[in-house]
């Protein structure tokens, strides 16, 4: 579910957007504020499905008990007014589309059992030379699931990088 607040105010024009949708017994929220192109607030929650309407209301009685001064009357508006250079606004940066939530961006493999095949590929994989990272993208996995698993197997480690060349030696240290 989706909604949009539009306030035309003496001080500008603000847009609130709100998202909810449930999923497994849960509302999940998430609300923005914009001004002059800004994002101003936002608001994340997650709330149990038969909680959503009694919390709702306690949110919507809390915020009305709040009003704001006229612009006039803000301290924090006359001195926003003066740090805030003049002329025309810069233009709003534009929207880019937000995926919530965020699509699933772990390997293919991730948080599954490794298959025999799986391993058996591991192991002849370093055996040849392959690097960590090449294991991840070749097995769908994780760096952290194929050094782990490494360790379990005891197979050698990919070799590491080359050593450095010694540097200049260090001078003797002041008795």
């Amino acid at each position: 579910m989706n909604r949009t607040l539009t306030l035309d105010l003496l001080d500008g024009r603000r847009n609130y957007e709100s998202a909810a949708f449930c999923d497994g017994g849960v509302v999940h929220l998430r609300l923005t504020g914009w001004s002059d192109g800004y994002a101003i607030t936002e608001l994340v929650a997650e709330i149990p499905a038969a909680d959503a309407a009694d919390v709702g209301g306690l949110l919507a009685s809390t915020l009305s008990a709040f009003r704001a001064p006229p612009p006039e009357e803000s301290f924090f508006g006359s001195l926003l007014d003066e740090a805030l250079p003049s002329g025309p606004p810069p233009s709003p940066p534009q929207r880019v589309p937000i995926s919530w939530p965020p699509p699933d961006t772990r390997p293919p493999n991730a948080g599954r059992p490794w298959a025999p095949e799986d391993l058996d590929l591991l192991v002849t994989r370093v055996e040849q030379g392959a690097s960590v990272k090449t294991l991840t993208a070749e097995l769908g996995r994780t760096e952290a699931a194929v050094r782990t698993r490494l360790q379990m197997l005891r197979a050698p480690r990919p070799s590491p990088a080359p050593p450095r060349p010694p540097g200049p030696a260090a001078p003797p240290a002041p008795d």
